[in-house]
């Protein structure tokens, strides 16, 4: 098992439909299944690498994830409202080293 970390900046709706979009169409055409998620906040660079709270966070949601789904907080929800995204409710989610607890939602295709 593998990942990719990836940042937009600035982050636009366009890009969570984009991924939205790419896990549902270009993967599955490959036979392949991914978990992705998406995640807003400020990241650190270490050795030309993402690092910080903001990776850790994403890196929790990720692992809540079923495979073939884009997991986001509600944050993200949040600021993408109005973008043509539908959302079903995870629920409320512990996330490992994140304090507190998170709501997570998937995003529908």
């Amino acid at each position: 098992m593998g990942g990719e970390v990836t940042s937009w900046d600035p982050w636009s709706h366009s890009d969570a439909r984009a991924l939205s979009v790419k896990g549902d169409r270009d993967v599955r055409a490959l036979g392949l299944e991914i978990r992705a998620w998406l995640y807003t906040g400020e990241c650190d660079s270490v050795g030309g690498k993402l690092a910080g709270i903001a990776v850790r966070t994403g890196a929790s949601v990720a692992v809540q994830a079923q495979l073939g789904e884009v997991l986001v907080s509600s944050t993200v929800k949040d600021l993408v409202a109005g973008c043509g995204l539908s959302f079903r409710d995870r629920g409320w989610r512990s996330l490992k080293g994140i304090p507190g607890d998170w709501r997570l939602f998937a995003v529908e295709h």
